[in-house]
């Protein structure tokens, strides 16, 4: 049961850090999932991800995750026929955290690459007002 457990994590923090690298990159509409252009503007809603596991007998993994809704579901496929639902949750609030679980060094955490931006923003604005110099 706990492997189960730390199956069910590991996916869905899979498929949050998907979801990130799609919303921060951006995909390429024409490779995305295919829907009818006539009848939506932009790129899909829904995108879908698989993997594979080891779990005792071999496992695949549906990630399908719905970025207008900021919804995730994971479904579990036993021998690519037995297709159960596994997870979903709403991951709006997992974009809006700074940093959560982060073992990234002090010097680039979040909070301190903030206070390096904030501080060359503030020195930028001050250059650019101040009069030009005479030669």
């Amino acid at each position: 049961m706990k492997r189960n457990r730390h199956f069910i994590l590991l996916g869905l923090l899979t498929a949050v850090a998907l979801l990130l690298v799609v919303l921060v990159v951006g995909y390429n509409r024409e490779t995305a999932l295919a829907q009818d252009s006539e009848t939506r503007q932009g790129p899909p809603s829904i995108l879908a991800a698989t993997g594979a596991c080891r779990l005792g007998s071999e496992v695949s993994v549906l990630y399908v995750i719905d970025a207008e809704k900021k919804q995730l579901a994971v479904y579990s496929a036993f021998g690519g026929r037995e297709i159960q639902f596994v997870a979903a949750r709403k991951i709006f609030y997992d974009f809006e955290l700074m940093s959560a679980n982060d073992n990234t060094p002090r010097v680039f955490s979040v909070q301190n690459l903030k206070r390096q931006y904030e501080a060359y923003k503030k020195k930028k604005e001050g250059e650019s007002k101040r009069p030009p110099r005479r030669r």
